[in-house]
C-alpha cells in the first residue's frame, strides 16, 4: 500500500543534500510532495538548528506584527535545507551571501498584499505614480506581467511592490523584514544566522504551499542544465 521509492527511502537526514533530494524528486508526485513537506516547509530551518528557540521567537515576532498564527511563518529555499535547490545554485551551502526566505500561509494577508498589488498596478498604469530610474521601471514592469499569474496560483512576494505607505500591508511586511536584517547584522552571537537579505512570500493556503514547491521541485528535477 505505501511502496516508497528508493531514492525517497534513502532521505534521512533532515538536511539531506541536494543532490539527494532531486534525485527523489524525479521519482514521482508522491515524493516531490513528501519533499515539500518534511524537508522545506516544516521542522527547524538549517539556518537555525544552533538555536531553534531563537527561530520560535522569530517566527512569533513576525505572527504578531502581521496579525497571524506564529506557525504559519515558515523558512524556505537554502535556509531551510542548508543547501539551494535554485537551478544556478544546485548545492549552494546556506551563509552570509544566502537569503532568509519566509513564508506565511494566511488566506487574509494573503488576500491583503494582493489587493496592495492590484491598487500599485493600477496606480502604476494611470501615472499617479512614476518609477524613480530606467532599471526600477524594468523591474515594475517585470511585476506588472508575472505578479497575476502567481496569485492566481495562490501565492505572492510582498517585495514586488513598493514602499510607500499606500500600499500598507506590503510596506509592512518588507519594513519587518528589513529590520530582521539589521537585526541579525548588528548581533555578534554565534547562534545568529548570517545571511544577505530577507523576504516574505505570502500563501493563500497550505494547499498552494505544498503545490508551487512539488511544482518548483519537478521542473528543476527536469532541468537538463543544473549547476554543479
Amino acid at each position: 500500500m505505501f511502496e516508497v521509492p528508493k531514492e525517497a527511502a534513502a532521505l534521512k537526514w533532515p538536511y539531506a543534500d541536494a543532490e539527494s533530494l532531486i534525485a527523489a524528486a524525479k521519482t514521482e508526485r508522491k515524493a516531490r510532495e513528501a519533499i515539500a513537506r518534511q524537508w522545506i516547509s516544516e521542522g527547524v530551518p538549517f539556518a537555525f538548528k544552533d538555536c531553534p528557540a531563537l527561530y520560535e521567537y522569530i517566527r512569533d515576532w513576525i505572527g504578531k506584527k502581521l496579525d497571524v498564527p506564529a506557525k504559519s511563518v515558515a523558512v524556505t529555499g537554502s535556509a531551510s535545507l542548508g543547501q539551494s535547490l535554485a537551478r544556478k545554485k544546485l548545492g549552494q551551502n546556506f551563509g552570509e551571501g544566502s537569503d532568509l526566505d519566509f513564508f506565511i500561509v494566511s488566506e487574509t494577508l494573503f488576500q491583503n498584499v494582493s489587493d496592495d498589488f492590484h491598487n500599485w498596478s493600477a496606480d502604476y498604469k494611470s501615472g499617479a505614480i512614476h518609477p524613480r530610474n530606467p532599471r526600477e521601471a524594468s523591474f515594475w514592469d517585470s511585476n506588472l506581467n508575472e505578479v497575476p499569474h502567481n496569485i492566481r496560483h495562490g501565492f505572492m512576494n510582498t517585495d514586488r511592490v513598493p514602499n510607500l505607505t499606500r500600499y500598507p500591508t506590503t510596506r509592512s511586511a518588507n519594513e519587518i523584514m528589513s529590520r530582521l536584517v539589521s537585526w541579525c547584522k548588528k548581533s555578534q552571537d554565534p547562534i545568529v544566522p548570517m545571511f544577505q537579505r530577507a523576504s516574505i512570500r505570502c500563501y493563500k493556503n497550505w494547499g498552494s504551499v505544498i503545490a508551487q514547491l512539488s511544482l518548483n521541485l519537478n521542473f528543476i528535477s527536469k532541468s537538463k542544465n543544473l549547476h554543479k
